[in-house]
């Protein structure tokens, strides 16, 4: 199993190459030595998570320097990971539910325990510092980023396995509107959209979202321009 990241230039030359260190844990020698990479706001910052480790990496594109986040969870592995969308904070979710923030300009680390019950699947955050995790306990959970705090816990009929935030669209010169929309793939099979206020409370009941057979799991989805939802399934189909 190759366990290295190459990064390359806009000309398609090689920039970078990250060697991942070893693996802690057991691994499906089948399966990439990366679980997830993800760059922040910035562009400069690329969080890497290597499979089979209990940290993320942070490789920084403009001093080429490599950080190591530690979790501080060793016996669990970081199996999620989730920029921000306007700070240079990263979320780490772990195998046994637990959650932990790094804010890397003020080189800070702060861990919270009992998010979940089992392992985390997915995350995202909001412009409104809100982010939302997806685990295997079948429960959505949304924190406030400032201070971690819990602000809903939402159960779901199967495991959600991604999350996102649909911002309504602003002029400039606007102000961030007081409610936002998450979607949730609900076991790959059905999408669940339900509209949060600014304290992550649902303004109502959520929507589901159901497909023919035909089309197979939801592998993917993601939005885009003033609403619209793009969606990715398992058989070429979107």
């Amino acid at each position: 199993m190759q366990r290295q990241v190459h990064v390359f230039d806009r000309r398609g030359k090689l920039y970078y190459h990250i060697t991942l260190p070893a693996a802690e844990f057991p691994l499906d020698e089948r399966l990439s030595g990366t679980r997830a990479l993800q760059w922040d706001a910035s562009g400069d910052l690329l969080a890497i998570l290597p499979r089979g480790n209990s940290f993320a990496i942070v490789w920084t594109a403009s001093t080429r320097e490599i950080a190591q986040s530690e979790a501080g969870f060793k016996a669990q592995e970081a199996c999620v990971i989730a920029w921000a969308a306007e700070q240079q904070i990263l979320a780490v979710g772990t195998s046994k539910g637990n959650l932990v923030l790094y804010n890397l300009a003020r080189y800070q680390k702060v861990p919270f325990m009992g998010k979940h019950t089992r392992a985390v699947l997915c995350a995202a955050w909001s412009n409104t510092d809100i982010l939302s995790m997806g685990a295997s306990d079948k429960q959505v959970t949304l924190t406030r980023g400032s201070d971690g705090e819990t602000l809903n816990t939402l159960s779901m009929k199967l495991d959600p396995v991604e999350v996102c935030f649909a911002e309504k669209k602003e002029e400039p010169g606007q102000t961030k509107h007081d409610s936002c929309t998450i979607s949730v793939n609900v076991g790959k099979r059905n999408l669940y959209l339900i509209t949060l206020d600014a304290k992550g409370q649902a303004l109502e009941q959520p929507l589901e979202l159901s497909f023919q057979d035909q089309y197979g799991d939801i592998e993917r989805h993601l939005w885009f321009g003033d609403g619209y939802i793009l969606l990715g399934f398992n058989t070429g189909q979107s």
